[in-house]
């Protein structure tokens, strides 16, 4: 029940006609007009590099330099494992931490938010000078920021999609291009630069969302058009 806790009743709106998948792709491509719902995909696409990153070149990399540092490859390991806890360890409690401030702001501005919290998350990781010292507990930041930068991408496409063709938005928000993206660059980094590499072009893509979304926000802002915050449910209006 604690997952319901806070949601507000009953379902979004709903079109109950079955659209043509042509019609339903021009739908998601028109919405691209809007800087907001143009941002959510972009935003969609860095936020799912963010978690092909940590999930495939964390323990690589640690366990690298923990067999480079003199440790056996199962001390090396065991090393990563808790690092790469950790980090997972504070993304699900942040998420719905977040998940309240994002509903009381502007869905762009927790965006910006997001973005700069894993930028300097990764670009914590990419400073470590022992990536298996102390320092590393910095890794904390990571799961906070690409949690964060999963459900603010998410919580924009949800309320800029209009009725028709949400589904295709929401989609499109969530692209599994992001993962190949985020392997593809990654490993090239990894292999011809540095095994830190795939974190540092991960802080330097979520600082370029936090100055796209800012950049969207602003005129906005200035004008006085700011989305109100969403009004929480407690669960006591029925539903």
């Amino acid at each position: 029940m604690a997952l319901f806790w806070g949601l507000r009743s009953g379902a979004p709106a709903q079109s109950s006609k079955r659209e043509p998948l042509l019609a339903t792709l021009k739908i998601g491509l028109a919405a691209g007009r809007n800087p907001r719902v143009a941002l959510a995909y972009t935003a969609g696409l860095v936020s799912r590099a963010d978690l092909a990153v940590v999930s495939t070149f964390l323990t690589l990399w640690l366990v690298q330099e923990g067999i480079a540092q003199g440790l056996t490859t199962g001390e090396a390991l065991k090393r990563a494992t808790l690092f790469y806890v950790i980090i997972q360890a504070m993304a699900v409690p942040w998420a719905p931490v977040f998940g309240w401030i994002l509903d009381r702001v502007d869905r762009v501005a927790g965006l910006a938010g997001a973005m700069i919290l894993a930028g300097i998350g990764y670009a914590s990781l990419g400073m470590l000078k022992d990536p298996l010292g102390n320092g590393m507990y910095i890794g904390g930041l990571v799961g906070m920021g690409e949690m964060a930068a999963n459900i603010s991408a998410t919580s924009l496409i949800g309320k800029e999609a209009p009725d028709r063709g949400r589904a295709v938005l929401a989609c499109a928000a969530s692209p599994a291009r992001g993962h190949h993206a985020g392997g593809k660059g990654g490993g090239w980094l990894f292999d011809n630069w540095r095994p830190v590499g795939p974190f540092v072009l991960m802080a330097v893509a979520n600082c370029v969302m936090f100055t796209l979304a800012t950049v969207t926000h602003l005129p906005r802002r200035a004008a006085g058009t700011v989305e109100p915050p969403a009004t929480v449910s407690t669960g006591t209006d029925g539903g």
